[in-house]
């Protein structure tokens, strides 16, 4: 009902004022009704000094007698009755809350005497206005701890502002989460970056949960956890992507780097993850730029788009082969006719990851013109990515008349690691091939490299293979009725 009242009294008040041409608020100003845009620095400044003793002084300000009971320098006599919160240290969220408003809103004059002031040209004002928000701030932070300070003066457009720092101290927790109850000993390296510059720490991992304090001057951007890379462990960090960023360029050792490429390539729909990865592609260490590709998730639109400038450099100009050689493995992903050319003069390579890369690119362009050269070059000997290549599109093309010349290839090739890698894509070819004899002799090259592995290991790894490989493929075999060739397979498990 008053609502409605108040309102009416408008209304009519209006209606009234409508039958006058000339009003008294139009030719006339009430000087005791000042605006924010007409107030001067020396208006404002008196009543601010003034309303600071009062604070001060006053009891409902930081006054003395307060302040002495809160710092235990005074105690109340038997016959008063103690303040609880001030005696007992209950602290809650409304204490000393007058005391916060006053201080406050008296710090809002002052800054608006500075702010005044600067603009006036009154550096005098604008001094005194300095000297007196830092002293409002000091009993602020001295009372309460972190308050509002960098955008304490906004309340228009940030209604929460952000609580700035007091103790400029950064706390970094390690917990080991081994779970076998022991507890390392561990000396530890702690990097606080702010900016450009670095301070180290050292310290020591004693405890199942450690806790350490490192003080700064403005907000770190990075803490950075072992900082020489050295502590065998897994490990996970609570940073986030401007962290990580920051760690890829500033940080600088290999693993530092490693660390971003891993957390921004969990983040490609993020445009600054994404940017990351475009600078790890271009990393100073070959190994990394292509950690960085292969990192990247191509069925993205975005990141396909982002990185196929920084492909094409990297597959004709990157002085490592094996940059190259993914570069090129990437942009067969693009289909693009403009490549063709290209892809067929690195098919010639004289690296074999090279050649096989440019191999496949092509087959995905023209598999025709990709089986004339595989053709060729199983007149020659070949090997690694390549042979694997040539494999490949000849089983598509279901030419099986090359294969002996692969078991041969195959044989032929050195044991090391390049033996070990290509033999998952030699073994999984011979799930296309239907004829029993090829099978057996691709399973037979198969058992012979298994002879060929060192003693010392040949059983683990004669069982990875029977497990992970063998077995599978007589599963398939069978599955496929292809009865003979499974029952030759599972003959060989085992064998020695």
């Amino acid at each position: 009902m008053n609502a409605k009242l108040y309102i009416g009294s408008m209304v009519l008040g209006l209606l009234f004022f409508t039958g006058c041409t000339k009003r008294f608020d139009t030719i006339n100003q009430n000087p005791n009704q000042v605006t924010a845009s007409s107030i001067t620095s020396d208006l404002v400044l008196p009543a601010a000094l003034h309303n600071a003793g009062a604070v001060d002084a006053g009891g409902n300000g930081v006054g003395y007698n307060w302040l002495n009971k809160w710092m235990g320098y005074w105690s109340n006599s038997g016959s008063f009755a103690p303040t609880q919160e001030e005696s007992t240290y209950n602290i809650t969220g409304t204490f000393q809350q007058t005391r916060w408003n006053l201080l406050y809103n008296n710090l809002n004059d002052f800054d608006v005497v500075e702010k005044k002031a600067v603009t006036e040209g009154k550096d005098f004002y604008a001094g005194i206005a300095k000297v007196m928000k830092a002293k409002y701030f000091q009993d602020l932070v001295d009372l309460f701890g972190n308050v509002p300070y960098s955008q304490a003066f906004n309340s228009v457009d940030n209604a929460t502002p952000a609580y700035d720092d007091a103790k400029k101290t950064a706390m970094v927790t390690v917990n080991q989460t081994q779970g076998t109850g022991k507890v390392f000993r561990i000396p530890l390296a702690v990097d606080v970056y702010e900016g450009s510059s670095k301070q180290r720490y050292k310290r020591w991992l004693e405890n199942l949960n450690d806790t350490f304090y490192f003080p700064y001057h403005n907000r770190p951007d990075l803490i950075n956890v072992d900082g020489d890379k050295i502590v065998l462990c897994e490990k996970k960090d609570d940073k986030t992507l401007a962290n990580f960023i920051f760690q890829y360029k500033h940080a600088g050792l290999y693993l530092d780097r490693r660390e971003a490429i891993d957390f921004c390539s969990e983040h490609q729909d993020d445009p600054a993850a994404l940017d990351l990865l475009k600078l790890a592609m271009k990393d100073r260490y070959f190994d990394l730029r292509k950690y960085a590709m292969d990192a990247l998730d191509m069925a993205k639109p975005a990141v396909k788009t982002a990185v196929q400038p920084i492909l094409e450099d990297l597959a004709h100009h990157d002085p490592y082969r094996t940059v190259q050689a993914k570069a090129i493995e990437l942009l067969a992903e693009y289909k693009n006719p403009d490549y063709k050319s290209f892809f067929i003069q690195k098919s010639s390579d004289s690296s074999y990851s090279v050649a096989g890369s440019a191999l496949r690119a092509l087959g995905e362009l023209d598999a025709d013109e990709a089986f004339k050269l595989a053709d060729t070059f199983s007149k020659q000997p070949a090997k690694g990515e390549l042979l694997s290549a040539m494999v490949d599109i000849f089983i598509k093309q279901g030419d099986t008349s090359k294969f002996d010349l692969m078991i041969e290839g195959f044989d032929k090739m050195p044991m090391g690691d390049e033996k070990v890698e290509n033999l998952p894509r030699f073994a999984m070819s011979l799930l296309k091939i239907r004829n029993d004899d090829q099978v057996k002799k691709g399973i037979d090259a198969i058992i012979r490299f298994q002879k060929t592995i060192p003693s010392s290991q040949r059983k683990e790894i004669t069982t990875l293979i029977n497990n992970n490989i063998l077995d599978p493929i007589a599963n398939r075999k069978e599955a496929m009725g292809l009865k003979v060739q499974a029952d030759y397979i599972r003959g060989k498990i085992g064998e020695e």
